[in-house]
């Protein structure tokens, strides 16, 4: 056996110790087990180890066990060629190099791959988060290849893998073994909202009680800006019609009726709003009158701008034998997909690379489907690209975004 120097580790009991932790598991009730085979040295209750993989932290050693099925029979020591568990190794991970004290030497790993399918996940009960995070960090101590991640544009916490079995096998794993009552489903599209006109809108606010009023009174610009340049907000006041005071209560209340747009109640981007007229009472107009007028502005106006539902467009690299490419370019029209490169991949010899731009709510169960067209051969790596707009056809099949 080499070490990732390609130094030969000679597998002598009396040498210095060189181990691998080749597998983790964690026991809810007795704790964390590493499965180690050693290499090089004999491992007993007082040996002196430490984690070669992370700069030489020192391993304490609380037991060693030989494991035959669910049964641990302790025993005093193991010698080079055993795979035994020791207890309770706090810090050390799947893939880390166990040695002796001043070694230098470190086994070789495999990296886990990038994952390619992601489910949401979140917990029934919301006093149970904290336990979820917790078990979460578990799970992923015994299987290195998952990960833990929020998304991107939703925030929505998503537990990804290499495929739909991977994933839901671990959450399945965590309600069974750590009783964990979880609600799972497809991730989140993060749709958008745009205007692709201008309009100038009116709002008054006035409400009379019986002490001081109510009273806001705004006139709004609303114009579209290029994609990706997010919401900005101005003032061209005029002559103090309305106070500067009351300017970021104006854009507070634009900015909030941003977050629902009209045509599906997703968030609206890529516009510029101007606040240039208005009028206000000495006694009646307040911050919060003049942010409840500028809301009802933006409601009135963005349905008179031609709104625009925008999508996620994710940049696709697929690798797939060549014998599978015509069928995986095809998947991919079918997806509303746009082939960008079609050439045989330089590194693989007879495997092709297809580049692709892809709507993202076409790619929930796509590794799935790849893996079923190729024989189990093909994989991709993707990237968020741009948003889109939706074409009408399909615009019409999407439903508002349900409340968190």
């Amino acid at each position: 056996r080499h070490d990732a120097a390609g130094n030969i580790v000679v597998p002598d009991p009396k040498g210095p110790v060189v181990a691998q932790v080749c597998k983790t598991f964690v026991h809810p009730q007795s704790g964390k087990l590493s499965v180690v085979r050693i290499f090089s040295g004999t491992i007993a209750g007082d040996t002196q180890l430490v984690d070669a993989s992370r700069g030489a932290a020192p391993v304490r050693l609380s037991g060693i066990f030989r494991l035959q099925g669910k049964r641990q029979d302790s025993i005093k020591s193991a010698i080079a060629g055993s795979i035994v568990a020791l207890a309770r190794l706090e810090g050390v991970s799947t893939g880390d190099t166990l040695a002796a004290p001043r070694s230098t030497v470190v086994m070789p790993t495999v990296e886990p791959s990038e994952p390619l399918f992601a489910l949401a996940i979140r917990p029934k009960e919301k006093l149970d988060e904290a336990k979820l995070s917790q078990m979460l960090a578990r799970i992923i101590d015994e299987d290195p290849s998952l990960r833990v991640g929020r998304a991107e544009f939703t925030n929505e916490l998503q537990l990804l893998g290499n495929g739909e079995i991977h994933v839901k096998t671990a959450t399945e794993r965590l309600s069974r073994k750590y009783h964990l009552a979880l609600e799972t489903g497809q991730p989140a599209i993060p749709y958008r909202e745009t205007i692709t006109g201008s309009t100038e809108v009116h709002s008054r606010y006035k409400h009379q009680t019986g002490g001081h009023g109510q009273f806001g009174d705004v006139w709004l610009r609303i114009e579209p800006r290029p994609r990706g340049h997010g919401v900005t907000f101005e003032e061209k006041i005029v002559g103090g019609v309305v106070p500067r005071q009351f300017f970021p209560a104006v854009e507070k209340g634009v900015r909030e009726a941003l977050l629902h747009g009209p045509k599906a109640g997703f968030p609206v981007f890529d516009l510029h709003v101007t606040l240039y007229d208005g009028a206000y009472h000495d006694v009646d107009s307040s911050e919060a009158s003049f942010k409840t007028a500028a809301s009802m502005a933006i409601r009135d106006g963005l349905p008179k701008c031609n709104p625009v539902i925008l999508e996620p467009i994710v940049r696709l690299e697929i690798l797939v034998p060549s014998t599978f490419a015509s069928t995986i370019v095809s998947q991919l029209t079918a997806k509303r997909g746009q082939i960008l490169s079609y050439d045989a991949d330089e590194q693989r010899p007879g495997y092709e690379k297809v580049i692709a731009l892809v709507p993202q709510v076409e790619l929930g169960r796509y590794i799935t489907e790849l893996r079923t067209a190729s024989q189990g051969l093909g994989t991709f790596t993707w990237r968020h690209e741009r948003f889109e707009i939706v074409p009408d056809k399909v615009a019409q099949s999407i439903k508002e975004p349900a409340l968190a």
